[in-house]
This record gives C-alpha cells, sequence and structure tokens, in this order.
C-alpha cells in the first residue's frame, strides 16, 4: 500500500475516497512513532484500468493531525459557522493544491460543497451551491 510505503503509515484507523480534480485515498492512521497522522495518496486513472497509484511517490503527502485540525474539531467548527446546516459528508480531500476538509451539506434550500484549510480549519472562501431540480 503506497501509504505505507511513501507516506509512513503503520497502521489504520480510517480511509476516505476524495474525487474533485483528482482522485485521492486519504488514509488517517498512526506512524512508527506512534503518532496520528493523514496520508494523501494520489490515483491516476488509467484507460481500460482501475485507478492506480500515481507513479511519482513525491505526489504522497504526510501530515501529523497535531499540526492539522481533525475530524471532530471541523465538525465543531462547522456547526459554529454554518448553525442551520445539515452535513451531508466531510472527508479529507485536495482543493486546488491545498490539503483540505470538503464539507457537502444541506442548507434547507440546497446542497452545498465548501472546503476548509486541513491546517487550521479556516474556510477557502470558495463555495459551490447545486441547483434544484
Amino acid at each position: 500500500m503506497k501509504a505505507k510505503q511513501s507516506g509512513g503509515l503503520v497502521s489504520t484507523t480510517q480511509t476516505w475516497k476524495s474525487v474533485w480534480d483528482q482522485i485521492y485515498w486519504v488514509v488517517q492512521g498512526k506512524n512508527a512513532q506512534n503518532e496520528n497522522i493523514m496520508v494523501w495518496v494520489p490515483f491516476q486513472k488509467m484507460e481500460g484500468q482501475p485507478n492506480i497509484p500515481a507513479a511519482d511517490p513525491s505526489g504522497v503527502h504526510t501530515e501529523l493531525m497535531k499540526n492539522g485540525v481533525d475530524e471532530q474539531k471541523m465538525t465543531a467548527i462547522i456547526q459554529q459557522q454554518l448553525p442551520n446546516a445539515k452535513i451531508v459528508r466531510l472527508q479529507p480531500s485536495v482543493f486546488n493544491g491545498e490539503y483540505v476538509w470538503q464539507l457537502f451539506y444541506d442548507d434547507e434550500s440546497h446542497h452545498n460543497y465548501t472546503f476548509y484549510r486541513f491546517s487550521d480549519g479556516a474556510s477557502t472562501g470558495i463555495k459551490y451551491t447545486l441547483p434544484n431540480y
């Protein structure tokens, strides 16, 4: 597994598949020092093949959780900033070259996507509102 080979992951607690501009598998777990980490592994689409890890191992990115915002803290930030939002999905992702939490939520009138920086939980200021059908 690329997250273990290139990302320093020893054990896994949670995984997410992120699809935005590029496909990433994001894995949360522990490193050899028993520290909580998050590893972003880029994948590429191969014609007629399943998605495979990107050939360049330098694309794998590892962050110590203590240097970022975990899911529980991110959820609290969201509930404070968007008190009427119903969280549909919250997952780590990559957006415009930044490691982020991708939020998909319902604000009672529309579904929306917005992004928060993994490093500090700050909003990127970008929101996509899906049309109603």
